[in-house]
């Protein structure tokens, strides 16, 4: 029986701070929560990354944010239960005590196991073993780090190519849900802010093009992000590698 396989079918969640990662570990892995507290909330603070933006919908928060995060927190769950404490326990005769029990453990856990449901009979040969043979299970937090990252490439991808536009999407997002905005004040100077910048774009697209016809019809693969609908195009490029992306997770059944 894998303990480090049941912190895997656990219910879905989704971590909002610390505390409460805390509390689901202790009650998944059993493990005492002190003397990995601080270790913990070292890694949980590396994911700071992953903070939502203003740039993105609930779909998107729900791809790169919500399930990116589960996954790695529950890659850090086991990574702790496996080199931090039993990874595996065995059903042993009782004559074995001590250093047998832990070697047996160890030994089960390097040579990995298979699987044999309680209504048949244990396989007689080799070969029998090997295709019952389950050895994925040393490399579970592995797996979830690389869907993880899977799932939150897209993402990084828009975040590094919309910015190549010129137009700053991020500080545009800020400006227009910015809280000051009910202040009619705060408002116009928001406006102000947001159409100076917007100008200062188009125009200088407006001269790239009437200044470099040539180049700008020539190279056109190369100038694609001085085009009206670079940040459209690539909007819905991006979505598209979201769906990519779920569809190929959910056709991996070893995974």
């Amino acid at each position: 029986m894998l303990k480090t396989l049941c912190i895997v079918a656990a219910p879905e969640f989704v971590p909002e701070n610390v505390e409460w990662m805390f509390r689901i570990w202790r009650i998944l892995s059993g493990v005492t929560l002190s003397p990995f507290r601080m270790v913990f909330a070292e890694v949980v603070g590396t994911l700071s990354f992953l903070q939502p933006q203003a740039d993105d919908d609930i779909a998107d928060r729900l791809h790169y944010y919500y399930t990116s995060t589960f996954l790695l927190v529950t890659a850090v769950l086991i990574s702790l239960k496996m080199f931090g404490g039993r990874p595996i326990e065995c059903w042993l005769p009782a004559e074995f005590k001590g250093s047998w029990e832990d070697y047996t453990e160890m030994f089960c856990w390097a040579r990995n196991t298979y699987f044999v449901p309680f209504a048949s009979e244990f396989p007689e040969g080799d070969e029998a073993r090997e295709d019952r043979m389950v050895s994925y299970y040393q490399w579970t937090p592995f797996f979830l780090v690389i869907c993880a990252f899977m799932f939150y490439s897209p993402c990084l991808i828009w975040r590094i190519m919309y910015d190549k536009s010129g137009i700053r999407l991020k500080d545009i997002m800020a400006f227009a849900t910015d809280r000051s905005n009910i202040q009619p004040h705060a408002r116009r100077a928001n406006i102000h802010g947001l159409s100076a910048h917007l100008s200062s774009v188009f125009k200088h697209r407006f001269k790239f093009g009437t200044g470099h016809p040539n180049h700008h019809r020539f190279f056109r693969f190369l100038n694609l992000r001085f085009y009206e609908a670079y940040l459209t195009w690539l909007y819905i490029g991006i979505k598209l590698l979201f769906l990519v992306n779920v569809l190929l997770q959910a056709s991996q059944d070893d995974w």
